[in-house]
């Protein structure tokens, strides 16, 4: 999404800026496929180490998988007060939580997004689908965010892109349905339509309804009421696809597991609530995780 988002901006005459971890040339192209097209833009690149304060209008966009989002953010802790806005992109939940034991103070920002990307290469993306992204700020966040502040922000996004005062309830709903789709094209090891056949009907079923209990004690109770129909609505959108867990699998990375399933059964523990169907999810992915790792 990083990409995504850098190519859009981009596009339409901004300064974009890519912090990275191996050391790049000064300038680098970010191609982005769609509809068996290529655009390509070059942007300016620089690496983690070697990176110095940004100007005051600058916004810092993380658009990195879940467990390795502290780490970032910690290898330029000198640069991050100069920073008005940090926006976060993140599948799963928790990392926020990481990110103020760490760092107190930063002016964070959520963005929750449903536009369809994935990377074949380093820099280099498909552009799977047209989406829509929501920012917004946590409860607790609220004192040090506003929609004030990320005026400049939304009115240079990319796509539509709307200020949402209720984002911990669309990010609850993502987090459902990333442990869904995510979780049970893991453990059958297959694209995201195959989800919208019967057979995983009555499993997608019980799924749900223990989410929704855990939810409910977090968000309003309308935020539940569409979430197995959410679930196959994405999968049957996405039917061609392979979900993000099920990749980084297959191709030996660490998965966002803790940050998804876990993170759920976590979250219901705390609360003493019984999730035996995500537990035994939880379980599965996790064996499964194993057993590739061990290949």
């Amino acid at each position: 999404m990083g990409c995504w988002w850098g190519s859009r901006l981009l596009k339409q005459g901004h300064r974009v800026k890519l912090l990275m971890r191996n050391r790049p040339p000064d300038r680098a192209r970010i191609i982005v496929e769609h509809n068996n097209h290529q655009d390509h833009f070059n942007c300016d690149t620089t690496q983690i180490e070697s990176a110095v304060p940004p100007e005051s209008t600058t916004s810092l966009l993380v658009a990195l998988k879940a467990h390795n989002t502290l780490d970032a953010l910690t290898s330029i802790s000198d640069l991050l007060p100069y920073y008005p806005v940090i926006l976060l992109m993140q599948n799963g939940m928790g990392v926020v939580e990481q990110i103020r034991h760490a760092h107190p103070d930063l002016p964070l920002l959520i963005g929750i997004t449903n536009q369809g990307a994935y990377r074949v290469d380093t820099l280099h993306i498909v552009q799977a689908g047209q989406g829509e992204t929501w920012l917004g700020c946590l409860p607790s966040e609220a004192v040090q965010t506003g929609p004030d502040a990320v005026e400049d922000l939304v009115n240079i996004s990319p796509g539509p892109v709307r200020w949402d005062p209720r984002i911990l309830s669309r990010q609850w709903i993502k987090l459902a349905v990333n442990c869904v789709i995510n979780g049970l094209t893991m453990v059958e090891n297959c694209r995201n339509g195959q989800l919208t056949l019967p057979t995983y009907r009555e499993r997608i079923t019980n799924l749900c309804e223990e989410i929704e209990t855990v939810m409910s004690n977090y968000v309003s109770s309308d935020a539940t009421l569409i979430l197995q129909q959410e679930v196959l609505r994405v999968a049957a959108a996405t039917r061609e696809n392979y979900s993000s867990m099920l990749q980084d699998a297959q191709n030996g990375r660490t998965t966002e597991v803790e940050y998804l399933n876990g993170y759920l059964c976590q979250r219901a523990d705390s609360l003493n609530i019984a999730v035996p169907e995500n537990q035994k999810l939880y379980a599965e992915i996790r064996t499964v995780t194993a057993t590739r790792t061990a290949l």
